[in-house]
């Protein structure tokens, strides 16, 4: 028979599988969080202790380990790995997990009040990757918040931040891989519920985007945007529709409020999917990333000063509109030309008269020389000076020699063909001769 599991102030210093606990990190209605190390290697970790309730319920030991070695398998670089999981000789269920060094989005939040568009979507590009990569293993976290997102120092990055997504499937796990809807309601923070997890009627990938929007809607405005500490404050600030973000900063990009506002659509239905908003907020990044440091000059309206903005703001992309369809309009209104697209102009053009010269001149000179080129005539023999008459008489002509004129036909034949016949003729000449020396020796 197992003995009653020990209190927090009895747990410290006993032993939990391979580890040891050291100190209470954290303590909430699904168990505690000590911080551990190993006995052996004396690596620092992470454990989640279920709490009693949990860990006495037969539903929830019989699935414990297939839940628990689902979540696992899951990892990403924004993910706090899972490494082990088990249970303690005392009978409570445990879960080792990566020990983060750092600070929460919520501390975060509460030292700054918001955070730049910059940072906003740092974190929200990453902890959108993180789920994307859980929801294609079909495991959502049902509880995000603030509080779930750490802060850490990038190895990959030196002096960067990345956020951990930490306690992902941890609703599955208490629950046995059932229906985490009406647990999430529980334990869950009010104004990051979606409405179906309010309602108690579903929870999945989609209550997850639509925690992620409050999220980063809190991010940029300083606040959620249904602010509450319970269910019912909530319920009757979302009778109001929340401000947009254009309207409490309008520096930050329409393209980002949109976003924003499609995941906290009221209807699962409506919300992008996780991949969605993942791919959405990268593209904004790489286009930020991209112009980030391009100098844009925007005139502003009744003043005659260009506005300049700072670096590493999210303006650029409407300032650069803005200024293109103002060159537009000034176009069309027939204003004159830059000094320097003057000069470009005249180059190119200076250029293309050029090679269309030259290509006449050569198209020219091979023309001249195909017309003066003519057939060569055939040599005469010079013609013979006037006989002197005091010159000896000239002898008279001899006959030439009969030659044997070749038949039209052998003048039209080919050269192999005459040829192959002269071959022919000696080798039948060569054939008399030795037939002729045979019967003379006869």
């Amino acid at each position: 028979m197992q003995s009653a599991p020990p209190s927090q102030s009895e747990s410290i210093g006993q032993p939990v599988g391979d580890y040891r606990l050291a100190r209470v990190l954290g303590q909430g209605r699904l168990g505690s969080v000590y911080e551990a190390t190993h006995q052996v290697t004396g690596q620092r970790c992470a454990i989640r202790l279920l709490s009693p309730t949990l860990s006495r319920s037969p539903q929830v030991m019989a699935r414990f380990p297939y839940e628990a070695r689902a979540v696992s398998l899951v990892h990403h670089a924004s993910l706090c790995e899972l490494r082990e999981f088990g249970v303690s000789r005392q009978g409570v269920a445990f879960l080792v997990m990566e020990y983060l060094e750092g600070e929460t989005l919520r501390a975060r939040l509460a030292q700054q009040g918001r955070l730049s568009e910059e940072e906003a979507l740092t974190v929200g590009r990453q902890v959108a990757r993180a789920l994307s990569v859980a929801h294609a293993a079909d495991i959502a976290h049902g509880n995000l918040n603030p509080a779930q997102l750490w802060l850490v120092q990038d190895p990959w990055k030196p002096g960067a931040r990345r956020a951990k997504v930490v306690e992902l499937g941890l609703l599955r796990v208490a629950t046995g891989g059932g229906e985490t809807a009406a647990l999430a309601r529980a334990v869950g923070s009010p104004p990051y519920l979606a409405p179906e997890q309010r309602a108690a009627v579903g929870s999945g990938p989609p209550a997850d985007v639509y925690a992620l929007g409050v999220i980063i809607y809190e991010m940029l405005a300083g606040h959620p945007p249904f602010p509450g500490t319970t269910l019912e404050e909530v319920e009757a600030a979302q009778a109001h529709p929340a401000p947009s973000l254009r309207e409490l900063n309008p520096t930050i990009p329409q393209e980002m409020a949109r976003l924003v506002d499609r995941m906290m659509a009221r209807a699962p239905t409506d919300r992008p999917s996780m991949g969605e908003v993942a791919e959405e907020l990268d593209r904004m990044d790489a286009f930020r990333a991209t112009l980030a440091y391009t100098p844009v000059e925007v005139p502003q309206e009744g003043s005659s000063r260009p506005q300049v903005p700072g670096r590493g703001t999210m303006a650029w992309a409407q300032l650069l509109l803005q200024q293109r369809r103002e060159e537009r309009r000034k176009d069309k209104e027939g204003r004159a030309p830059h000094p320097a697209d003057r000069g470009r102009g005249l180059t190119r053009r200076v250029l293309l008269g050029l090679m269309g010269a030259s290509m006449l001149f050569g198209i020219g000179g091979g023309v001249a020389y195909l017309m003066r080129r003519r057939p060569e005539e055939p040599s005469r023999p010079p013609a013979s000076p006037p006989a002197s008459p005091l010159a000896s008489p000239s002898p008279p002509p001899t006959s030439p020699v009969a030659t044997k004129e070749p038949s039209p036909e052998e003048q039209g034949e080919p050269d192999r063909k005459r040829r192959r016949r002269d071959r022919g003729k000696r080798r039948d000449r060569t054939r008399s001769k030795k037939k002729r020396r045979r019967s003379q020796a006869r």
